[in-house]
């Protein structure tokens, strides 16, 4: 008689640790890259709509000095900027409707150059303006950077003596 063979058990249908552990660690890295990748895009969207949104007012405050014939100014600090408007008791802070007080999201920074020079802004407001939009339709030349960290190429708002405003990336950054 012949020995019954002997059966080999059928191996287990699932994963075993280690397994489960290089899969988990695979998808933590490719989750972390994703994360990295779309934060830096998602931040230069931010930065570039936050610049966007500067010259828009810049624009809107200039239209408004024409049409009511009082010069209206801009105060940048270094996370924030407002507008005012000329009186005969000195520059009035705007503080309601569209040129009210703007702060900008967590991270981001404000830089500010007049004639060349970087002006240095701290957190509150100037009582005289940075810039101006006069009633004739001209504007103070201005350079103004928004800013959110190393990995985010900063935009330029450039005003031009004849009023007109234009927003890119900085030159030469990522």
């Amino acid at each position: 008689m012949n020995p019954a063979p002997q059966r080999r058990a059928a191996p287990a249908g699932g994963l075993t640790l280690i397994e489960l552990l290089v899969a988990i660690a695979i998808i933590a890295v490719l989750y972390g890259a994703i994360v990295v990748s779309v934060g830096a895009v998602g931040g230069a969207r931010m930065v570039e709509r936050e610049a966007t949104r500067f010259a828009a007012l810049v624009s809107v405050a200039c239209e408004r000095a024409q049409a009511t014939g009082r010069d209206h100014g801009v105060h940048p600090s270094l996370n924030a900027y407002a507008f005012s408007i000329a009186s005969a008791d000195g520059w009035k802070l705007e503080t309601e409707g569209d040129l009210r007080p703007r702060k900008l999201p967590s991270g981001m920074t404000l830089a500010f150059a007049r004639e060349g020079s970087d002006l240095e802004l701290d957190e509150g407001f100037s009582e005289e303006p940075q810039a101006a939009c006069f009633a004739s339709g001209e504007l103070t030349p201005f350079t103004a950077r928004v800013e959110a960290g190393s990995q985010v190429t900063p935009q330029v708002v450039e005003g031009a003596l004849d009023g007109t405003l234009a927003t890119s990336p900085l030159a030469g950054r990522p």
